[in-house]
This record gives C-alpha cells, structure tokens and sequence, in this order.
C-alpha cells in the first residue's frame, strides 16, 4: 500500500509498508520551515507521540548540530564538543560534560520544542 501524505511547508512523504496508518507526522524547523524528521502512524494520537518521542534524536540547527543531547554512547571528547560548542558549558573533560549534559537534558529539550513545529495530519 502507498500513501502520501503532504504537509503544510509543501514537504511530501511517502509510505510504502503494509500496515494501516491513517496519520502523518513531521517535525519542521520554524525558522526556516525545513522538515526535519517525518514518519507514519497508526493514529493520530500515535503520530503525536512518536513525534515527541523523535525530537530528542532530530537535529534542529538553531539549537544544536547534532541533534543528540545524551544517547548514552560517543567517542571520546564528543560530549565536551556538544556540551562546549552547543550549550555553552565551560568545564573540562568529557565526564563532567557527560554530568553537564544529563543535567540540562530536559532543558535542551524544551529548547528544541520551542525551535520547531510538530505537524501531523490524517490520511
């Protein structure tokens, strides 16, 4: 079964798998109207959630690069990078960043839910 769905910024995306969906969903940047992370639910209510749920790992350029606040696995010196680069921190070492991190976990999220738009729509 495909499925289409098409959102507000014009962005299209396409399902092509066998279960049923019947909603839509996307992140979209506000300031520049990009989608970021788009997906299919079951429901409209599942599409919401799951959208949530994504924010964490989507990238959103006017709050951090990378996208991934703490995910629990890096190489050595990204969480400094992140923590220095991104959120301003001004300690030393990647344990401390990793503490730093974690702490402003839910912070750094509510920036990124400021900086975007999550739409989702019917199929």
């Amino acid at each position: 079964m495909t499925i289409t769905a098409t959102f507000s910024n014009g962005f299209t995306d396409t399902y092509k798998g066998d279960r049923s969906v019947r909603a839509a969903w996307a992140i979209i940047d506000r300031a520049t109207g990009k989608t970021l992370n788009s997906g299919h639910s079951l429901d409209r209510a599942t599409a919401q959630k799951t959208a949530e749920g994504n924010l964490r790992h989507t990238s959103v350029p006017s709050v951090n690069h990378s996208g991934y606040a703490y995910t629990g696995r890096a190489t050595p010196g990204y969480y400094a990078k992140q923590a220095r680069e991104y959120y301003g921190w001004t300690g030393k070492g990647d344990r401390e960043a990793l503490v730093f991190l974690k702490a402003n976990n839910a912070d750094i999220t509510a920036r990124k839910r400021a900086a975007v738009i999550i739409e989702v729509v019917d199929l």
